[in-house]
C-alpha cells in the first residue's frame, strides 16, 4: 500500500465527500490496520476480540457490530 494511505484517510475522504464531520462518524475495528480509522472517527468502537494494542482506542467495546447497532437502536445515546 502506498505511504499515506490507510483506512483513516479513506474514511476521511468519504466523509468529506458526503459532508459528514468526523465527530458524526462511527468506526469499528479490531486490528493494527484499523488504528488510523479509529483515531479519526468521532465514535470509535473496538471489538472484544481486538488486538490488545487496539482495545484502548475504542470509546465503546462490542462483541459484534450487529449487537452494537441493536444497542444504538434500542435506546437513546450510547450508554453501554
Amino acid at each position: 500500500m502506498p505511504n499515506g494511505v490507510d483506512k483513516g484517510v479513506a474514511l476521511s475522504a468519504l466523509a468529506k465527500r458526503l459532508g459528514i464531520a468526523a465527530e458524526d462518524c462511527m468506526a469499528f475495528g479490531d486490528a493494527e490496520n484499523d488504528v488510523e480509522m479509529l483515531e479519526w472517527a468521532g465514535c470509535p468502537v473496538t471489538m472484544e476480540t481486538s488486538q490488545p494494542s487496539v482495545l484502548p482506542l475504542g470509546r465503546y467495546r462490542t462483541d459484534t457490530v450487529e449487537h452494537a447497532f441493536e444497542r444504538i437502536l434500542d435506546g437513546p445515546g450510547f450508554d453501554w
